[in-house]
């Protein structure tokens, strides 16, 4: 079957017959139903063109009689005027030429017989790569039918391209402008208008609509509403998973989609009033705010919403890399250095040591029972603990309003005055638990202050060894959790127990003989007063009364 059986033309044909053939086949063969028929057509037609335009291109034998008679043609000079003549008539109507009174125009060039002149000097004029003239182009595409099948035939082909390269260009510029500046309604209406102009309604232009349509939108700057009525006007989005977005564009989009949904909901959780942990990770990651403000809202955060932003961020980094440019200098991971890993378990252990010296000092060894000396340590215990609290609170705000100022003090001299590594914030961490020092010297002396200070030490000294990871996190929750309270007080609870139990043990164990109360021996040095017998210390029968005595005198 050759091309003319296809196209359903006699051989040879000339290329108005084709291309209009062609036009009226491609009704019955689109791409999208039949894709085998199409590309048959196509090749026909291609082929058919050819064949044509090698045909008008070679010589043709004139045949019949040689004495035929001549008719007669005017002299060049007579056609020479009549042309030049038609040229000036077309020149006068494409002055000052618009889209709006090219209708008119054209009238008036039918009126005075220069219609063929006056579309050559228009193709000339719609040559010009301007802005302004793709307009009265559109125009003129439409009412002379350029680019189409019913095109005129004489006409340059060149000349027909270069108008369609200039359309396509300014197509091109006015998209992408009006994508990037995120003028939805600019936007669709240019595209509407594209879906009807009369260059755009062959496959070929339609093809390269859709291609440039996907580059363009899966590679614009910002995600807008218009793109998804594209996909639905394209045709791109099928029930039946197919689609007419070529690849990789349609992948690229699709993931820009869910890209756009995502962080959608990422700012809606920002700007909930609800608090939880996931708006705080969001409002921490999507949220403009200034540095001062993320400080502030950090320094209440709880492991569960440090656990939240790592989670977010690892989420943003494998599956939505193109969200970095929406966070704070296109880095994820920006909060990662407000995080603190301070550990501040020896603080409570050093309030219960020096506690406990200044108990025992003060009361125990004075000769205050076990009774009175475990009040005075709970009491005491309660004081310092109070006074931490307090001081706690004041180093977090001062922390807050000063917290560059703690930094630079922190990176100039933390090194050389804590011994803890990580290096802790001097102002908001290390003061924090020096601080309560002060009190415990004004209440138990500089024996309480030296076991606090030796407790603060040794803490510190021992996080510079490498302890196992899951001990690390123990001895790292944050102040204000419920689990460190609740293990604080279980410790505390204990050792308050194990104190009581000590001091009762103590207290009522069997006494051995030469311990404890003893009867007091009657003092003969007493009742010889007035004798010049000197005194003798007194004898084991004397100190020590005989059981026996013990037993007559309880028995009276």
């Amino acid at each position: 079957m050759n091309c003319w059986s296809i196209l359903g033309l006699d051989a040879p044909s000339d290329i108005r017959s084709i291309k209009r053939r062609y036009a009226v086949l491609l009704k019955q063969n689109r791409p999208d139903e039949d894709p085998a028929g199409f590309q048959r057509l196509r090749d026909a037609y291609e082929q058919a063109l050819s064949w044509a335009a090698e045909t008008q291109e070679e010589p043709v034998e004139q045949q019949g009689p040689l004495l035929a008679p001549t008719p007669e043609m005017p002299s060049p000079a007579q056609s020479s005027s009549a042309s030049d003549l038609q040229r000036r008539r077309a020149d006068l109507l494409l002055e000052g030429v618009t889209a709006k009174n090219l209708d008119q125009r054209l009238e008036h060039a039918r009126a005075t017989q220069c219609e063929q002149a006056f579309e050559v000097g228009m193709l000339e004029y719609c040559q010009a790569d301007a802005p302004d003239v793709c307009e009265l182009t559109e125009r003129a595409v439409e009412l002379f039918q350029w680019l189409s099948a019913w095109q005129r035939i004489d006409l340059s082909l060149r000349a027909t391209q270069t108008v369609l390269n200039n359309l396509s260009r300014n197509t091109e510029q006015k998209l992408a402008e009006a994508l990037n500046s995120s003028n939805a309604e600019s936007f669709s209406s240019l595209y509407l208008h594209l879906d009807q102009a009369a260059w755009m309604q062959t496959l070929d232009r339609r093809i390269w609509l859709n291609k440039y349509l996907a580059g363009l939108l899966a590679h614009a700057e910002v995600w807008s509403s218009p793109i998804d009525a594209v996909c639905e006007w394209q045709g791109w989005k099928k029930t039946d998973g197919r689609t007419f977005c070529p690849e990789p564009f349609w992948s690229r989009l699709l993931a820009r989609s869910r890209q756009a949904l995502f962080l959608e909901e990422q700012q809606r959780l920002a700007t909930q009033k609800i608090d939880s942990t996931g708006s705080r990770a969001a409002r921490l990651l999507f949220l403009p705010m200034s540095d001062d403000a993320r400080v502030s809202m950090t320094i209440r955060f709880t492991p569960a919403d440090w656990q939240a932003c790592e989670s977010l961020a690892n989420t943003v980094a494998r599956h939505y890399p193109d969200l970095a440019s929406h966070v704070p200098g296109e880095n994820v991971y920006f909060w990662r250095p407000l995080r603190r890993h301070t550990s501040f378990w020896a603080l409570p252990f050093a309030i219960v040591g020096a506690a406990s010296m200044t108990a025992w000092d003060s009361y125990y060894r004075l000769g205050s029972d076990p009774g009175e000396t475990m009040i005075a340590l709970l009491l005491i215990i309660g004081a310092l603990g109070l006074m931490a609290g307090l001081l706690y609170v004041g180093g977090q705000t001062l922390g807050v309003f000063a917290w560059r100022l703690d930094e630079r003090l922190t990176k100039r001299f933390g090194r050389w005055l804590t011994l803890r590594r990580p290096v802790p914030l001097l102002l908001r961490e290390s003061t924090v638990s020096w601080a309560p020092a002060v009190p415990a010297w004004l209440i138990g002396g500089w024996k309480a202050l030296l076991i606090y200070s030796a407790i603060l030490t040794v803490a510190a000294a021992g996080t510079r060894i490498a302890w196992p990871e899951g001990l690390k996190r123990t001895f790292s929750i944050a102040p204000g959790s419920p689990a460190r309270e609740f293990m604080i007080g279980i410790v505390l609870g204990l050792t308050v127990s194990l104190l009581f139990i000590s001091g009762t043990v103590i207290n009522y164990r069997p006494v051995q003989e030469g311990q404890g109360l003893q009867a007091w021996p009657k003092r003969l040095c007493a009742a010889l007063l007035e004798t010049n017998q000197p005194c003798h210390p007194p004898s084991r029968d004397q100190w020590y009364a005989p059981a026996s005595a013990l037993e007559a005198g309880h028995d009276q």
